[in-house]
């Protein structure tokens, strides 16, 4: 499988083992998304920075000790989670049908799992996992934004719009007082 990862994936594998190494930990997803978004010019990055993710909070909170050291041993284990996503961001690229795993690719594997630590800290600073699913899968950031806010806006005009017929529906067959 690694021979499908673009030099960005395996940059994201190694950076991922650097910063598990630096936190005396296995390799786990968060740090998969840690090494994600040390890839600042990818669709995945300028998609999370367009959807108004704060990733220097991410980075704050998934890497507490800040960022690890490039001379240190970087072979770390990879936990039965961590080698899920990894396995799922392949899914991502042939359902995709790219010849190579990219950063995006890796990103999507990770929102794949809502409950997960990197899914979570995506959404508790600014990000929506589904507006961001379609904005990469479309590969232009801003593009699908711009679609998904529309969509958003379009769909609450039209809740508001059922909202005010039902009452009035429920004010015309609402039965009178009889007396």
């Amino acid at each position: 499988m690694f021979e499908m990862f673009s030099s960005d994936a395996r940059e994201i594998v190694i950076a991922a083992e650097r910063h598990a190494q630096s936190l005396g930990e296995d390799v786990r997803p968060e740090h998969l998304l840690l090494g994600v978004l040390e890839r600042t010019n990818s669709i995945a990055v300028r998609t999370l920075v367009g959807a108004g993710v704060d990733l220097d909070a991410v980075r704050r909170e998934l890497s507490p000790l800040g960022r690890a050291d490039s001379d240190v041993d970087t072979r770390r284990p990879f936990t039965a989670e961590a080698r899920k996503t990894l396995e799922l961001s392949l899914r991502e690229a042939l359902d995709a049908g790219d010849q190579h795993i990219n950063a995006e690719h890796v990103l999507l594997a990770l929102m794949r799992e809502p409950a997960g630590a990197a899914a979570q800290a995506l959404t508790r600073h600014g990000g929506d996992l589904n507006r961001i699913r379609i904005a990469v899968r479309s590969g232009n950031p801003s593009f699908a934004l711009d679609i998904a806010t529309t969509m958003r806006s379009q769909l609450d005009r039209l809740e508001r719009e059922v909202t005010r017929l039902a009452e009035i529906v429920d004010r015309l067959v609402s039965p009178t007082d009889p007396e």
